[in-house]
């Protein structure tokens, strides 16, 4: 996560999908060390974690480590896609300075990459779970 990250362009990444159980550094260092590097999109980036620990102090670790949201293994493509949503929509007096060159256009992205998951999926991929309660 963190090399990847750092060897990239400024602004290269839309989002970063952290795994927090990788073999060298787990996803909560790398969160961190990602948000304290000296460079531009290094505090912006969206980060969500994705492990398959989803108790409330998991969340709260990953909130704690930087990252703005939480997706619980197994995925569930409707979460995942919600998930991604939520992070990569922004609004345009939300835009990157200098010039980021996809500030304006995520929620555009993120609508087409749903519509190809949707239509490579059954129906029922894309119809939200109904909500308890």
């Amino acid at each position: 996560g963190l090399q990847m990250f750092r060897a990239s362009a400024v602004h290269g990444y839309d989002i970063l999908l952290m795994d927090i159980r990788m073999p060298v550094m787990d996803g909560y260092d790398a969160a961190k060390a990602i948000r304290a590097l000296d460079r531009a999109d290094a505090k912006t980036v969206p980060i969500l974690a994705m492990t398959a620990d989803a108790f409330a102090d998991d969340v709260q670790k990953c909130t704690a480590a930087g990252m703005n949201g939480h997706i619980a293994k197994p995925i569930d493509p409707a979460v995942l896609y919600a998930a991604l949503g939520t992070a990569l929509v922004i609004s345009p007096d939300q835009a990157h300075p200098q010039g980021h060159p996809r500030g304006h256009k995520r929620k555009e992205i993120f609508k087409h990459a749903f519509q190809y998951f949707c239509a490579t999926r059954t129906a029922a991929a894309c119809t939200p779970a109904p909500e308890n309660g």
